[in-house]
């Protein structure tokens, strides 16, 4: 029994070298970890279209709906073509246009949506035809009104 209990002593005075060198290696691991990725980090810096669009407000506050209605001339009441319409607005600080809202409406149908209030240019294509664009040389722009409905008739 005495050699039984020595021989576990010696065992367990073996591993408490192997311990506190595991210790202290992952001591220093934490330590290197720690210090590399927080000299790696960098200031977030937004690139310029985010910048545009991340700035603290105005948001608009007002709202009207679009009611849109699609007919494409030919097209099969049993496999419908459809039409994607883009509304568009002046980027700030530019002259690029963006898109802001995008639907694509089955011919012979209707779709109502909201947009915010405000002045648009409106892209209205399909398949196999023309693209039409709003507003035409000499016209408005697509005005949707605070609180109104407005009526956009897209035909092909």
């Amino acid at each position: 029994m005495t050699a039984l209990a020595i021989r576990v002593r010696r065992a367990a005075a073996s591993r408490r070298p192997r311990v506190a060198a595991a210790l202290a290696a992952a001591t220093l691991m934490a330590a290197l970890t720690a210090s590399l990725t927080g000299a790696a980090r960098q200031p977030i810096t937004l690139y310029p279209v985010q910048a545009a669009f991340a700035s603290p407000g105005p948001y608009a506050t007002t709202t009207g709906t679009v009611t849109e209605q699609v007919t494409i001339a030919g097209s099969d009441p049993n496999n419908p073509s459809f039409v994607t319409t883009s509304f568009r607005q002046t980027a700030p600080n530019s002259t690029d246009m963006i898109e802001i809202f995008s639907i694509n409406i089955a011919s012979g149908s209707s779709m109502l949506f909201t947009l915010d209030s405000g002045d648009y240019a409106v892209v209205s294509s399909t398949f196999g035809l023309a693209t039409q664009v709003i507003p035409v040389p000499n016209s408005p722009l697509f005005h949707v009104g605070d609180g109104t409905n407005t009526d956009l008739i897209v035909n092909f």
